[in-house]
């Protein structure tokens, strides 16, 4: 599943003209500027992945 996830991250970057991670850097270089303190929250992207896969049928699955 994560090898899955990683090239839909990748292939969606592409199709918006951005690299995961690049709005998060976009975030942080404001804030800098503005002086606002921020968090960088997220969950591991298994957790995300066990979710993703829960919410999905057999057959979706394709098994």
């Amino acid at each position: 599943m994560s090898l899955i996830g990683s090239w839909a991250e990748k292939k969606l970057g592409k199709m918006v003209g951005m690299k995961p991670g690049d709005e998060m850097k976009k975030d942080l270089e404001i804030a800098k500027e503005k002086r606002i303190k921020i968090a960088f929250i997220d969950q591991y992207i298994e957790v995300t992945l066990k979710k993703f896969s829960k919410s999905l049928t057999w057959k979706e699955k394709g098994w």
